[in-house]
């Protein structure tokens, strides 16, 4: 079969696919790309007559050889255990020792049983030296990538890359036995060692490893290899290992030969085996003179906090990452040189920090990490909570232009007065998700008033600062000549910008929720004009009330905006009202809630106003897509609504209710789990009542009403005086049927006197089992 012009064959999301052709051969000589995705069938590209070997066989010399494939993409094959078979009576002829492949691109991804790249050691010479990037994902059962004799000629090799496979070696073992073979890649820029918790060794036994160019390492989970070692150690270990007959294990990399390249390194700690003595040993500063970009994840043990005296040596950094790490101080004041004259600072420009547990200061007063800010450029710190201090007042950024700080929990202010006039060269100030921040710019002391020029600011982002009260709360002049952009979004507490003289001469408006300009003449003015609208609040997606006692306060006022549309949880705490914990004007609004939870109001007495809400004003299906509700500690609460639910509400999407240390609760419709603890004072969970009870429900509704149509579990604890759960005939008759299930079930705990009673008409029966 003869495809003369074909290029580019892709095989994408065919899942009863089992091969491409059947037939003798296949020719496509200008074939230069094979995509083959999600084919979960696939077992062979080509089969033709007589036994699967020579199926095979026949089908390698025309697809990888005459064809001169590039480009070699596999993913997501479940079935597929082979990319090459090179071993038989049909590949030992003469034309095999002349096969040159001319691939050049190779992925393989999700291919969970594939055992062989190339199954074994081919007779005769076998070609691969146009090879430039070889990458692999999700190959569980792969043990090595490269075959012995390929792995020797790779000349033009510049990536690898290797992630979450069962790779014990990257090279399999020489069936004849060679002596301390030698593997150089002279091209080799980058390597990737990713999620390798089966990885031992590059190659099983002593050997070398030249990468004379490599640029960029990045290793991450390698649990059992000897990452870093020094070559003359390394000599000495494997001579003991021999003498006591020990499996050799050669550290993948020594210090000496592959540092002094890199320009980029990252490094994952705590599944990689002595990560850190690449700075606890003393190499020459020289051979960190490449090194650009430095990223250090998952350190969290005492051993393998950074010395200063290493940040010292590396003096041509640019970009320094720490991220999941657990650090009190980020550096330790230990290998430091002491003579200025001997060392120049590191010039590093940018420092990212991303969730470092356990630090309450980037550095300390007098620190000597200080010179090192004078030429920052960018300083990014995200979900640092124990974080309560950005810098000293004598911090001096004066280099910096962009300051990134977002989920920093623990950081009421974020600089003070005196570091904010070292900011001169400050471009972005960005402050997001700060819940306990009050203020960005905060006084110190006795610091006097005085002049602050942001000279070189242009956008300012305030973003979902719950606390934020002002920018500065003090006195002190504010210029700022050329901002040009300000957002404040969901900041609902903040009443102005600062009380002192500011100068904005370029700004036109101030960004608020769903991009929409706001502005008054004037950034104080428009702040404020926020503040009275309540405008922080739109866009919000979770309220809890305690957090804004002005909001609280107006709670069954009439609210100066219209929109509580995006709300997605709301939590009702710590309030004083007595008749309900909804009122009727918002219940309109909350459009999206999914999970409802009222809590420690002492004299709540009802949850759901809905009064002045009827069908006919089209008030129809409210909380439609409420899936949870949790009711806590509300000793008076009486009723969940005043009036007849019913076309007002929707609860059929209910799935979760949450009853604890409340007392009796009425009318609850179609749940699947439901969780009723320590209600001391609760005799009856539902209860059918009469029209001269309650004004507000008509005749019809005083109907029994059968409340649960898919519960399937039910949590009772500490309900000493429960007799039934409802006083007429069972209202739980589905979850009755839905007992003898496994997924349905019945948990009862101390304090439950009559238990017998809670199903009258079932628990004789056998159908609902009380565990």
């Amino acid at each position: 079969m003869l495809f003369p012009k074909l290029g580019v064959i892709v095989l994408r999301n065919l899942p009863k696919l089992k091969q491409f052709c059947t037939g003798c051969l296949l020719e496509c000589p200008l074939l230069k790309e094979l995509t083959i995705s999600i084919c979960s069938g696939l077992e062979t590209f080509i089969s033709e007559c007589g036994s699967l070997k020579e199926k095979r066989h026949s089908a390698i010399q025309p697809l990888f050889n005459e064809m001169r494939l590039e480009v070699l993409q596999i993913e997501n094959c479940n079935l597929l255990e082979e990319i090459l078979e090179l071993e038989g009576p049909s590949v030992e002829g003469s034309n095999y020792a002349s096969w040159v492949f001319q691939l050049r691109d190779l992925t393989l991804r999700g291919l969970p049983k594939l055992k062989h790249i190339w199954n074994n050691n081919p007779p005769g010479t076998l070609s691969f030296q146009d090879i430039r990037a070889v990458n692999l994902w999700r190959c569980d059962d792969l043990k090595n990538i490269f075959l012995f004799s390929i792995a020797r000629n790779l000349p033009q090799l510049e990536k690898l890359g290797i992630t979450n496979c069962g790779v014990e070696a990257i090279v399999a073992k020489s069936e004849d036995d060679e002596t301390a073979p030698l593997f150089e890649f002279p091209q080799l820029t980058l390597l990737k060692l990713n999620s390798l918790g089966k990885l031992r060794n590059f190659y099983p036994g002593k050997h070398t490893l030249e990468c004379p160019i490599l640029k960029r390492l990045a290793v991450s989970g390698c649990r059992s290899v000897k990452l870093f070692g020094l070559e003359f150690l390394n000599f000495q270990e494997i001579q003991v290992e021999a003498q006591h007959d020990n499996p050799i294990q050669q550290s993948l990399f020594f210090v000496e030969k592959v540092i002094p390249n890199l320009e980029e390194f990252s490094l994952r700690g705590p599944y990689t085996n002595n990560a850190s003595i690449m700075w606890h040993c003393q190499l020459p500063a020289d051979f960190y003179s490449e090194l650009k970009v430095l990223e250090l994840h998952s350190f969290k043990r005492k051993s393998d906090r950074i010395p200063f005296g290493f940040l010292q040596r590396l003096r041509n950094l640019e970009t320094l990452t720490v991220q999941s790490s657990s650090f009190k101080r980020l550096f330790l004041n230990e290998g430091i040189v002491e003579e200025e004259h001997k060392w120049k600072p590191a010039e590093f420009r940018n420092l990212i920090l991303d969730s470092v547990y356990d630090m309450r200061h980037l550095w300390e007063q007098d620190h000597r990490l200080a010179p090192l800010l004078h030429n920052l450029k960018s300083l990014k710190v995200n979900n640092c909570h124990s974080l309560v201090n950005l810098a000293p007042s004598s911090a001096s950024f004066q280099s910096l232009l962009t300051l990134d700080m977002k989920f920093c929990n623990g950081l009421s202010i974020l600089i003070t007065s005196s570091t904010a006039k070292n900011l001169a060269q400050l471009v972005n100030l960005t402050i997001g998700d700060c819940k306990m921040i009050t203020e960005i710019v905060g006084k110190q002391g006795d610091e006097a008033e005085d002049e602050i020029v942001f000279s070189k600011m242009e956008c300012l982002q305030l973003t979902n600062l719950k606390s934020l009260t002002s920018f500065c709360p003090g006195n002190d002049t504010f210029k700022f000549p050329l901002l040009t952009e300000v957002s404040g979004q969901r900041c609902p507490n903040m009443k102005i910008f600062c009380p002192g003289l500011l100068s904005t001469p370029k700004l036109q408006g101030v960004r608020g929720p769903r991009n929409k300009k706001w502005w008054q003449g004037n950034l104080n003015a428009t702040i404020q004009q926020l503040y009275t609208e309540m405008i922080g609040f739109n866009g919000e997606w979770r309220l809890q009330l305690s957090d804004f006692p002005r909001l609280r306060e107006m709670w069954h006022d009439r609210m100066p905006f219209n929109s509580f549309s995006g709300l997605y949880e709301l939590i009702v705490d710590e309030c004083a009202f007595v008749s309900n914990a909804i009122p009727s004007n918002l219940l309109k609004l909350m459009k999206n809630l999914d999970s409802i939870t009222v809590k420690k109001c002492d004299s709540l007495e009802g949850v759901f106003d809905l009064i002045g809400l009827n069908a006919a004003e089209e008030h129809l299906k409210l909380l439609s897509r409420l899936r949870e509700l949790r009711l806590i500690d509300l000793p008076r609460l009486m009723h969940l609504w005043n009036m007849d639910p019913q076309r007002i509400l929707d609860l059929k999407n209910l799935r979760f209710l949450q009853i604890q240390n409340c007392t009796a609760i009425l009318e609850i419709p179609s749940l699947e789990r439901i969780s009723i603890d320590n209600c001391p004072n609760m005799k009856a969970f539902v209860s059918s009542f009469l029209k001269e009870q309650e004004p507000h429900f008509n005749q019809k509704s005083c109907m029994k009403t059968r409340i649960v149509v898919q519960l399937k579990q039910l949590e009772l604890s500490k309900l000493p005086k429960l007799v039934h759960l409802s006083k007429k005939d069972p209202v739980f008759s589905d979850f009755s049927k839905a007992g003898n299930s496994k997924s349905a079930g019945m948990w009862c705990s101390e304090n439950f006197n009559v238990v017998r009673n809670i199903f009258p008409m079932y628990t004789d029966s056998g159908s609902v089992k009380l565990s």
